[in-house]
């Protein structure tokens, strides 16, 4: 592959992720106000639900938020019912805000159900190494850079 084409295929594959990007924040933006949340609020249910219980100062640093900022969006989940803060059990001083798994899966996760058919299908016709290769380039998109981090350019 020539250099002008390796730039091609290059550019052709951050557009079509920034499009995916751009579908994937209306459709939740979208989904969050169908239940009554704001878009941060429902992203902060997608960081807990993929990374289980976390601590405000971590959901400060994963999210960009002021730690009041955090504490306003836990407040608002945890009078909706969707999280609720508990003490960890390692060390009392902290505290972890926790995804109502109930909750999540009677009112949130039924808005997804068709979006996850979507995948499925998608996926259905790539091979298992091309899974593996698609799930390493996007695991890589999501675990490095600025966006990782909340960390603003």
């Amino acid at each position: 592959m020539s250099d002008v084409e390796r730039r091609s295929a290059v550019e052709a594959v951050a557009r079509s992720l920034r499009q995916v990007i751009v579908n994937t924040v209306l459709f939740n933006a979208r989904t969050a106000d169908t239940i009554g949340l704001s878009p941060s609020d429902g992203q902060f249910l997608h960081l807990l639900e993929l990374n289980g219980p976390l601590t405000p100062g971590c959901l400060s640093r994963l999210t960009g938020f002021s730690t009041g900022a955090v504490t306003g969006v836990v407040d608002r989940l945890e009078r909706r019912g969707f999280v609720h803060r508990e003490r960890d059990t390692a060390d009392r001083r902290k505290v972890l805000v926790v995804l109502d798994q109930g909750k999540s899966e009677t009112e949130l996760a039924p808005l997804y159900t068709e979006q996850g058919r979507h995948f499925a299908t998608v996926l259905a016709d790539y091979s298992s190494a091309e899974l593996a290769l698609i799930n390493g380039f996007l695991d890589r998109i999501a675990q490095t850079g600025p966006a990782s981090t909340g960390a603003l350019p």
